[in-house]
């Protein structure tokens, strides 16, 4: 994540600022050189979705983003290296990870 912040910002889409809370933290705002290209993208975005709908239809185009909905929420749950996220305290002894809703015995 760090080299896509560092890209981000020598590209100058964004910058990073002190937490005014956490004097070891930063946080990252966007630029208005970033502002405008998230704009121009989701133009962009608009258009492709709208092309999309004209060749498949408005009902299979929701069936499309509701299956990338599911997707992305599945990925969310992993970390960098693809592995189910981990958080909280670990599984206590002889016990495993409870993992995408399903307890392993």
């Amino acid at each position: 994540m760090k080299e896509l912040i560092d890209d981000l910002e020598a590209s100058g889409y964004v910058v990073r600022r002190p937490d005014p809370r956490d004097r070891r933290a930063k946080l990252i705002f966007t630029t208005d050189r970033g502002e405008r290209t998230i704009v121009r993208c989701r133009a962009l975005i608009a258009e492709i979705e709208a092309d999309w709908e004209r060749v498949i239809g408005k009902r299979r185009m929701r069936e499309v983003k509701t299956a990338l909905r599911a997707i992305l929420a599945f990925e969310a749950g992993r970390g960098e290296d693809g592995e189910p996220a981990r958080s909280g305290p670990p599984p206590a002894r002889g016990e495993r990870r409870a993992c995408r809703g399903h307890r392993h015995p």
